[in-house]
């Protein structure tokens, strides 16, 4: 089988937006075995190259030049945290809602962070990683508590009961 490998000079809308006039072409009846074949291949090539590599959410994370990207805004708060026990302040961004915050929660300001992050990325492979995490702790837990509940089980068959006798004198 020949090598799939991306050789497509441009970004995956310009890729997409290819591929779309190439189906429109052939369902004009413009394609022809010595037309744009060659063509046709490497656009084709290039996208299975680029879509078979975001199978999971790590490698989508790992966009490469050329790639669609994202830009999202997370709105919060930054505020202060200073303990009564300890001197050191540290800063950190998140909600903060003044009548709700606990008293060494000082707000500093409203804060926006803004992330590129690549258009495709898809978080169901790290929820699904998370739930198999969950699903292996609950497992631990539901089996050292049925072992426990063995060792009891066993330590109250072992003891023999006997009805106290009467001693008659």
């Amino acid at each position: 089988m020949t090598e799939i490998k991306d050789e497509f000079q441009g970004d995956d809308r310009h890729l997409v937006s290819c591929i779309k006039a190439l189906i429109s072409m052939n369902d004009d009846g413009a394609l022809v075995p010595h037309g744009i074949g060659g063509h046709a291949r490497a656009l084709l090539s290039a996208a299975a190259a680029r879509l078979d590599g975001r199978g999971d959410a790590a490698q989508s994370m790992d966009d490469p030049a050329g790639r669609a990207m994202q830009t999202i805004e997370i709105t919060g708060h930054i505020y202060a945290v200073k303990q009564s026990w300890d001197n050191e302040v540290r800063y950190e961004h998140g909600t903060f809602d003044p009548e709700y915050a606990p008293p060494h929660w000082l707000h500093v300001c409203p804060h926006k962070i803004v992330v590129e992050m690549p258009a495709t990325f898809n978080p169901v492979a790290a929820e699904i990683e998370a739930i198999d995490h969950e699903i292996e702790k609950i497992t631990a837990e539901s089996s050292a508590r049925i072992r426990r509940l063995n060792d009891r089980k066993a330590n109250l068959t072992c003891i023999e009961y006997t009805p106290a006798q009467e001693v008659t004198a």
